[in-house]
């Protein structure tokens, strides 16, 4: 039990890893030579005794210590982490490797692959031990500068400062800026002038003044405003500065010039200018197409007013719909953040139809038990939507699109939730928080609730009909009226026996959900759809997808092939039809 105890001890992890550190202790204890086996030779192991053979050493490592797991090839990228810090807490049975905690992930790994930094236990609050550094950068083109005394300037009075080289004393740095004094400061070391040497010139410096990096928080009109204002507000240095003699401290490092000053190319306006260009097209985005992933950056974008717009709207449908109410955020109570989701919304032919902006909650950090309970909500899956499809275009029923508006602010809470206030639109002051009244995207039983309150209104007020196998797709029947309803989240499409009777029910639903009327049915989850009512025919197609996706591979370009057949792909006379039937059935084939 001591070395249990002491291994706990020395590594930090908690009381709740004594069965790996038994495991470990006995695993390392059973290679050790022992007085149980007396009358044996003397370096004799219960492994030896056990196996009939010497037990191999080389895969003991000290327990606790810190380990990085190596990531295999197919589970990382190729600019991700290949190795991931862990905690070696003992072996595996029957495998030839060691047992990691992932303290970050909280799993077990078991791996054959791994690095130990046997010195440096991360949990420990004992060890005062640290990870290996990196070694120096090598000084050896750096002259050595000696005392007073002509001893090596490394004593104990400059301990503060080890890591910077000294200035060599036979050349002159550069001219200091004009807003700095050359007087000595009090508490400086003391300076000796050095005479300047007309067979050395000093160092070319640019005569254009440098522009402070722009303010990422800022939109690109004020960052340019800034550096604006910084080129006016600094002086140009005289020419009587630059040529008097600087002051050089013998115990201070010579300051680096940058890479802009020691530039000798005679293009440097158009660096500037590429510089410039290279730096609105950072704040304002490359693509305005491109969607943003926080507030921050869209509020940075050139369509900053549009994408205010959206957040304006999604804030005015929680108020108008009462989702939150302001709060004290009561002692103890588990708070859950929020952050912002933005969509640019195409149509079928990929134009711009609008901006969206949703708030969404992180429902990852509730609690299940105390502020959500029941999260399972039926969805249409695919397949029922083409089934939809297949009937409209059998039975010639017009197709009709709606869009619900902030879906899941119409479901009820059954439980306590507290939320942080959103982004850019906090009041009231860090203390209060948002007390969930209604449903939010993002949260466990937002889904759950937004559906209990869809079957509500489709079943017991407007009579429609829940599939029982499909819960999420509803049939109005009244005489030879006929409506198939497919619902897909907050994306509905009728399928009525008239337009009338479709016009009608999307009437009646509004007064009950906001919603927008898409008219005809022309594109459903990312497929475009068009009817022929005269024909019976309904025609999908995902052009709009498969050029997306080969613009995002950079494929636009790439050649297309009349038949598209796996290559080297051969064919003879067995693979065609060899009996009457089989002639039959490929008789309609192409």
């Amino acid at each position: 039990m001591e070395a249990i105890a002491a291994s706990l001890a020395e590594s930090g992890l908690p009381q709740s890893f004594w069965g790996e550190a038994l495991a470990s202790f006995v695993h390392v204890w059973n290679r050790l030579p022992s007085s149980s086996t007396a009358g044996r030779t003397q370096d004799t192991t219960p492994y030896e005794l056990w196996y009939g053979s010497k037990p191999d050493l080389t895969h003991l490592r000290v327990w606790g210590c810190r380990a990085y797991a190596h990531v295999q090839r197919d589970a990382r990228f190729k600019l991700d982490w290949h190795m991931v810090p862990c905690i070696f807490i003992g072996y595996p049975v029957d495998f030839r490797g060691w047992k990691l905690w992932d303290p970050a992930e909280r799993k077990l790994i078991v791996t054959e692959r791994a690095d130990f930094d046997e010195r440096y236990f991360p949990l420990s609050k004992l060890a005062t031990g640290e990870p290996s550094p990196l070694p120096p950068p090598p000084l050896a083109d750096v002259p050595q500068v000696l005392g007073p005394g002509g001893d090596s300037d490394d004593d104990d009075d400059n301990d503060d400062d080890p890591a910077l080289p000294p200035a060599p004393a036979h050349a002159p740095p550069p001219a200091p800026p004009a807003a700095q004094s050359c007087s000595p400061s009090p508490e400086a070391p003391d300076f000796l002038p050095l005479p300047a040497d007309p067979q050395i010139p000093g160092p070319r410096r640019s005569e254009r003044t440098r522009n402070q990096p722009p303010d990422w928080r800022l939109p690109a009109a004020a960052s340019r405003q800034q550096n604006r204002t910084t080129r006016e507000q600094v002086p140009s240095p005289s020419p009587k500065q630059e040529a008097s003699s600087p002051l050089v401290p013998i115990r201070s490092p010579a300051p680096s010039p940058s890479i802009a000053d020691t530039n000798d190319s005679d293009d440097e306006d158009d660096i500037l200018a590429i510089d410039k260009d290279l730096e609105d097209a950072h704040a304002a985005g490359v693509d305005p197409l491109m969607d943003p992933h926080s507030y921050r950056e869209a509020m940075a974008r050139s369509n900053a007013t549009q994408w205010a717009e959206a957040f304006a709207e999604e804030m005015a449908a929680h108020e108008r719909n009462g989702t939150w109410e302001l709060v004290d955020c009561p002692p103890g109570a588990h708070v859950v953040d929020n952050r912002w989701v933005l969509k640019t919304k195409q149509r079928a032919d990929g134009t711009v139809e609008r901006l969206k902006a949703r708030l969404v909650a992180r429902g990852f950090t509730q609690r299940p038990g105390v502020n959500y309970f029941e999260t399972y909500a039926p969805t249409a899956p695919p397949p029922a939507v083409r089934t939809t499809f297949a009937l409209a275009a059998a039975l010639g029923l017009p197709l009709r699109s709606i869009d619900i508006s902030n879906a899941f602010l119409n479901g009820d809470i059954d439980a306590d939730i507290y939320m942080r206030q959103p982004e850019g639109f906090a009041l009231g002051g860090c203390h209060k928080v948002c007390k969930l009244r209604k449903g939010i995207y993002g949260t466990r039983q937002g889904a759950r609730a937004w559906q209990v309150k869809l079957r509500q209104i489709l079943v017991d007020k407007l009579g429609f009909c829940a599939i029982y196998s499909v819960g999420s797709v509803f049939v109005y029947r009244n005489g030879d009226k006929l409506v198939m309803l497919p619902f897909h989240v907050d994306d509905g499409t009728f399928a009525g026996s008239s337009d009338e009777l479709n016009t009608r029910l999307v009437t009646r639903l509004s007064q009950f959900f906001k919603l927008r009327d898409l008219g005809t049915t022309e594109f459903v989850l990312g497929i475009a759809i068009k009817q022929d009512l005269a024909a019976g025919r309904v025609e999908l197609s995902q052009h709009q997808y498969v050029i997306e996706i080969l613009n995002r591979f950079a494929m636009s370009g790439c050649a297309s092939v009349t038949t598209p057949m796996t290559p080297g792909l051969r064919l003879s006379r067995a693979d065609s039809p060899q009996t009457d039937e089989e002639r039959a059935e490929m008789a309609d084939v192409p």
